[in-house]
């Protein structure tokens, strides 16, 4: 029988929470902006809905710092309510203000999404003579990706109900997904640890203390197996109804142009890593040898070679990590 080792480390982060005062101050203070952004947009509508193609690059240009300044004010809004919310998922208060959010600023994106549309629709030449204009400054990149949804781009009618539908569809079942992992417990040594800490401990130089995380993982997953494939298989469904719409012609494509690659760079890297599986099986036959197992497992994967004496308590860590960064830029 082997010895169980327990795993008592701590580093002092177990009580650091966020703190989302440099966003908002208070929830009425978010409130409070998302209205004046609301307010903003009916009025960002009223003066260039219908008039993209009359304006001049200097109108443009314009057009556009106003409906910057209107997405990043949305952004700031969400990132508040959704860091609120994250780390506290079971807390009903911050889910409610995170649905809030989200169906305010789905309706106010729905005020603004003319502008997108009527960019990807105006004709090629007088979109051209934009793009070529140096007085667009850093706004042609943008410009120049709204122009390549072309494609994709559905009618106003059709884009402002899939925005509505986003709040209650897909963006609801991924936030299912995270409140049934947030509130996950599993069992190691007397705790009832969180998904990300049983995660932290496969890391461990101590095999026993890995082997154990591992099943205490699989374990309490399991229990929460039929309403996790529920909800991929949802997501996944989601997805393919709205590629088919758009006309993507492969299930890749949507993602590939968000992150602004080809379809081929990325089928070329998925042919490369495919076709190379037997660098991975050397890499862990050499790993094998190097910890002296006879077989390795899973909890293996991400053993380290040796054990580190050196911890860091959690202020030690924020020190390093900020003077490096600070160092950087």
């Amino acid at each position: 029988m082997s010895r169980v080792i327990k795993d008592t480390s701590q580093t002092g982060a177990q009580e650091v929470h966020w703190n989302l005062y440099d966003l908002y101050s208070s929830e009425k203070a978010l409130e409070n902006d998302l209205e004046i952004v609301r307010a903003s947009s009916q009025s960002f509508a009223k003066s260039y809905k219908g008039q993209l193609a009359n304006l001049n690059v200097e109108g443009l240009v314009q057009a556009l710092k106003e409906l910057e300044a209107l997405l990043e004010k949305l952004e700031r809004a969400h990132t508040f309510a959704y860091l609120n919310w994250c780390t506290q998922t079971e807390n009903a208060k911050s889910g409610a203000l995170l649905q809030k959010v989200r169906e305010q600023c789905s309706r106010i994106e729905q005020e603004l999404l003319f502008f997108e549309l009527e960019w990807t629709r105006l004709e090629t030449d007088k979109a051209d003579v934009f793009l070529t204009n140096p007085a667009l400054g850093h706004y042609r990149h943008f410009l120049e990706f709204e122009r390549l949804k072309q494609p994709h781009i559905l009618t106003e009618p059709e884009e402002k109900i899939l925005l509505e539908k986003t709040v209650t569809g897909s963006l609801a079942w991924s936030r299912l997904f995270d409140e049934i992992l947030g509130s996950a417990r599993f069992p190691f040594d007397g705790s009832e640890l969180s998904e990300q800490e049983i995660l932290a401990k496969l890391y461990n130089a101590n095999r026993d203390i890995r082997k154990r995380a591992a099943q205490s993982l699989t374990k309490g997953l399991e229990a929460h197996l039929q309403e996790l494939t529920f909800v991929f298989n949802t997501i996944l469904a989601d997805k393919a109804s709205q590629d088919h719409l758009r006309s993507y012609p492969t299930w890749l494509s949507s993602r590939n142009l968000s992150n602004k690659i080809s379809n081929e760079a990325v089928q070329s890297l998925l042919d490369s890593v495919t076709g190379r599986y037997d660098l991975v099986s050397r890499y862990y036959k050499l790993k094998k040898r190097l910890l002296g197992f006879e077989e390795l497992f899973d909890y293996d994967r991400y053993a380290p070679l040796q054990d580190s004496p050196t911890s860091y308590s959690w202020h030690q860590a924020r020190t390093i990590v900020l003077k490096a960064y600070g160092a950087f830029h």
